[in-house]
């Protein structure tokens, strides 16, 4: 099962800060999965290396219940997507617009 994108998505408001918080508000460390080209908020044993994310203006889905999904082309005032219930285990995950400039080690 896949979505497309849709007329138009909704780019969240830029808060000022990162979009990429924790439970309880901190700033969420996260890790690169190569394979999706995503960045996950779930550590895996293989994984050394975390990273934090500046994500101030995205367009959040759900994907919950998704066995796949295609990511939409990002609109021009976009700098990421937000991934939620993404997997088995329901955790975000990041697409970022550009993940040099978006990143800093953990």
């Amino acid at each position: 099962m896949t979505f497309t994108k849709g007329p138009e998505l909704a780019v969240l408001p830029d808060m000022g800060f990162s979009y990429a918080l924790s439970d309880n508000g901190e700033p969420e460390v996260v890790y690169y999965r190569p394979n999706s080209n995503l960045f996950v908020n779930r550590k895996l044993d293989s994984d050394t290396q975390g990273y934090f994310i500046n994500i101030r203006r995205p367009v959040v889905f759900d994907v919950d219940g998704l066995a796949s999904f295609e990511v939409p082309e990002m609109p021009s005032e976009c700098d990421g997507f937000v991934f939620l219930n993404f997997g088995v285990r329901k955790s975000r995950a990041y697409a970022l617009r550009n993940p040099k400039s978006q990143t800093m080690l953990a």
